[in-house]
């Protein structure tokens, strides 16, 4: 992005932009706190995350209405990072976890400067949506013990789930009343068509509730209180904890795991997430842009890359694009990088001028937001959305999930991949077919034939041969595809993705199927030769 557009956008929409960015900092507030003690990490580095997303990412980056901060979608990696970093000892393997940050940053910024932004946009879609549902479903597995107060004694997922019934009786009243409460107003303010009232962040008012209620039951200072002849406890330990200075939030990264296999296993883990979920947002984003711009996904993974090196070195959270605060912006009218920038600004005037009151923010309402963000991952409009666009969208969808939830998300990712690959190899594509394209034409007339099957790893060429046409000015491209004999369910979102940049762009489409029929009434289903 120009710093000569970012200069119009402050004369054009600077006064619509500090509303929204105000509206999507109180969004913001609980849910960078909330992400940040769910990832193990200090409180403070998620509210850190938010301001440098905000500040810093929305300048150098390359989208328009994207709110950039801390997401659930990273809880699951960067819990893992801190316990394998950490060898036992939590806030040695954040430290550790912030040096891998560094070389995230790092990896974000060449990836953008040499322009292989797009690369996001090949990784099979049914494994990335079985990744997100199953990190959506261990979030819940934790935070439900978080809701009620009790500290589970199980530690994959699936075992948390089977334990949970059998730990209800244990819950502390208190704690889980104020959970139950904003677990309450968070579902009940889904169904409020009021226009006013509908914009006030319901996860705003739950932890408003939830502090409430600490000062009612007193949980700031360390008691006892008997319910029905049971004895419980009422502890600061059940509410965020803040260091007493503001020096404190800084922490600096520990390099010393750098020579280390599993130090370079989860940085490339976290590398690899944090780029495909923001470059997945960014496009997301995009589709509901009221102005229509198109994100320079080049550009905004120098931006995050800048942004997490710097997070990184003070001790942040990293930051990826995120689309329900992005969403939130749109909605309440947010035209340019200004209202990202603004939301950071009022994150870090909150955190200098009020630090006190986040000391009084209860877990358990942290937990029912992260409950209702996990649940909305993992929604059961995602199983029947799967189902739709094929049986095969469907296994692969589960596998991801299944080897996630009993394993770990690196085996759920590549067990997912493999059937993936397994059910297209069954069905007549070959090896040689996932490395090679046929694909003859040139970028100047803009017109091209496809001889080969079109898949998620070989459907980049054509990406990038297309586009190539449409940067030169082509306005009508033709692409024939009835040779191609299979395409893919991610090939199919990438024809549809080239579709909506050549509109953009004023250029017009003409795509061949010949005999090639989906295998579902999805328009992105898979597309097979029918003879």
């Amino acid at each position: 992005m120009e710093f000569r557009s970012i200069q119009n956008d402050w004369k054009k929409y600077a006064k619509t932009d500090v509303l929204s960015g105000f509206v999507v900092f109180l969004i913001a507030l609980p849910l960078c706190v909330g992400i940040s003690v769910a990832s193990g990490a200090p409180p403070t580095a998620g509210l850190l995350a938010g301001i440098i997303g905000g500040v810093i990412a929305s300048i150098f980056g390359g989208s328009f209405v994207t709110i950039n901060g801390p997401a659930a979608g990273l809880i699951v990696i960067i819990i893992d990072s801190i316990d394998g970093l950490g060898q036992g000892d939590s806030m040695l393997g954040f430290k550790r976890t912030l040096a891998a940050m560094v070389f995230v940053g790092v990896f974000q910024f060449f990836t953008g400067v040499f322009r292989k932004g797009f690369l996001g946009k090949i990784f099979p879609s049914s494994v990335v949506h079985g990744m997100m549902a199953s990190i959506g479903l261990i979030i819940i597995s934790k935070q439900l013990f978080v809701l009620i107060g009790v500290n589970p004694n199980a530690k994959l997922p699936w075992e948390l789930y089977v334990e949970f019934p059998s730990r209800i009786l244990d819950l502390n009243p208190e704690i889980f009343l104020i959970g139950l409460i904003a677990l309450g107003i968070l579902l009940f303010f889904q169904f409020i068509k009021i226009p006013y009232l509908s914009k006030i962040p319901a996860p705003l008012l739950a932890v408003i509730a939830g502090v409430a209620l600490v000062e009612y039951f007193h949980i700031n200072v360390s008691s006892k209180y008997n319910f029905f002849g049971k004895e419980y406890l009422a502890d600061p330990h059940y509410l965020v904890q803040i260091p007493t200075s503001m020096k404190d939030a800084i922490i600096f990264p520990d390099f010393s795991f750098v020579g280390t296999f599993v130090f370079w296993f989860h940085t490339l883990m976290i590398y690899f997430i944090a780029s495909l979920e923001s470059l997945l947002s960014a496009s997301a984003v995009d589709k509901i842009d009221p102005l229509r711009r198109s994100t320079n996904m080049d550009q905004e993974l120098i931006g995050k890359g800048l942004a997490n090196m710097l997070l990184g070195f003070i001790g942040g959270l990293p930051i990826i694009a995120e689309i329900v605060r992005s969403k939130a912006n749109i909605e309440n009218g947010a035209k340019s990088v200004w209202s990202n920038f603004f939301h950071g600004s009022f994150l870090l005037l909150f955190l200098l001028l009020f630090p006190t009151i986040l000391k009084l923010i209860p877990m358990s309402s942290l937990a029912a937001i992260l409950i209702l963000v996990g649940f909305r991952l993992a929604a059961p409009k995602e199983f029947i959305k799967h189902y739709k666009t094929g049986k095969e969208q469907l296994i692969v969808f589960l596998t991801t999930i299944v080897f996630t939830i009993f394993i770990d998300l690196l085996v759920g990712i590549l067990a997912g991949v493999a059937v993936k690959m397994f059910i297209q190899l069954v069905s007549g594509v070959k090896w040689k077919d996932y490395w090679t394209l046929n694909m003859s034409g040139d970028e100047k007339n803009g017109i091209w034939k496809i001889s080969s099957p079109i898949l998620f790893l070989n459907s980049f060429k054509m990406y990038d041969r297309v586009q190539k046409s449409i940067d030169k000015g082509n306005k009508n491209i033709v692409i024939d595809m009835s040779d191609a004999k299979y395409i893919d369910h991610t090939s199919m979102e990438i024809i549809d993705s080239i579709k909506e940049d050549a509109m953009k762009s004023g250029a017009k489409i003409a795509l061949k199927w010949g005999n090639l029929k989906a295998t579902s009434e999805e328009a992105t289903s898979v597309k097979r030769l029918e003879v």
